[in-house]
């Protein structure tokens, strides 16, 4: 879950300093969206960045908290893993990568593929 708290950190600060107004935040951990929407104890280990996700909450306007399965958003999982790939940092990407390309129409057309289990 700290992985993805510092996402939604990110994703914040990058909304906040563009002055965004609107924002839909969907994540695949259930936990992280309950700890968002619901509270947390000050004692919890991702405490600090909880209170930061607060703070940066606070300024947009219109802020939606969104759980979303992974099988829901191949984009979202397609680019975490293409940041193992990366060099460490934040990386902006001005059109899609051309893998992830199809997976943004998958992603629009609203039909979840269930992903092999084996």
């Amino acid at each position: 879950m700290h992985a993805e708290l510092w996402g939604i950190v990110r994703g914040l600060q990058i909304a906040v300093a563009n002055n965004i107004s609107s924002l839909v935040v969907e994540s695949d951990s259930i936990a992280a969206v309950n700890f968002i929407k619901k509270g947390h104890n000050s004692s919890h280990p991702c405490a600090s960045l909880l209170d930061d996700i607060i703070v940066l909450a606070s300024r947009v306007p219109h802020i939606f908290w969104s759980h979303c399965l992974r099988e829901a958003n191949f984009v979202a999982d397609n680019l975490a893993k293409k940041g193992h790939d990366l060099p460490f940092g934040l990386h902006f990407f001005e059109i899609a990568p051309p893998d992830t390309a199809m997976m943004i129409m998958r992603d629009l057309s609203g039909s979840p593929i269930l992903r092999d289990s084996s």
